[in-house]
């Protein structure tokens, strides 16, 4: 009969115990604790054409999400028709070219100057390398904007070739 009330007891006792474990505490993390590092995704050619530019052209490419060292890379060549149909590739062929998010490319189809996030004024022949910021969970729309300031000649040519790539 005593060996009933120790062993009474000791049940008693582990249930007390473990019915007032008390859970933890919901974790809560930040937005950069929750990145999940996963293997970079191939490079992207986005654009690769020779188009007409009288004012301005703008090309759309998306960096995805939790991509940590996105860059933009390529060449663009414009020109101007000489005589007899001849490519002229001089300072009369000079363009701009801008790289815009969303509200910037709103700003400036708008007319209003302001921010760009990188650009290259007045070239006819350039070659960039542009390091873009990273995104953590959510994807970043980016244009690239070819823009005849001048307007002069009003007609230019160009040939683009630019990818994302991604470290």
């Amino acid at each position: 009969m005593r060996n009933w009330f120790f062993l009474l007891g000791g049940v008693c006792l582990w249930l007390g115990l473990a019915c007032s474990k008390k859970e933890d505490a919901p974790e809560t993390m930040a937005p950069l604790d929750r990145v999940i590092t996963t293997a970079a995704p191939a490079p992207r050619r986005f654009l690769r054409k020779t188009f007409t530019l009288r004012k301005h052209e703008a090309f759309a490419f998306e960096v995805p999400a939790q991509c940590l060292h996105p860059q933009v890379r390529g060449s663009f060549t414009s020109y101007t028709q000489g005589t007899e149909g001849h490519r002229v590739s001089n300072e009369a062929a000079n363009i701009d070219l801008l790289l815009l998010d969303e509200q910037e490319l709103k700003d400036f189809e708008h007319g209003h100057g302001g921010t760009v996030t990188r650009s290259v004024d007045s070239s006819y022949e350039q070659t960039i390398d542009w390091a873009l910021n990273s995104t953590l969970d959510q994807p970043r729309k980016y244009y690239l904007v070819f823009n005849n300031s001048s307007g002069q000649p009003p007609t230019k040519f160009v040939e683009a070739d630019f990818t994302l790539s991604f470290e």
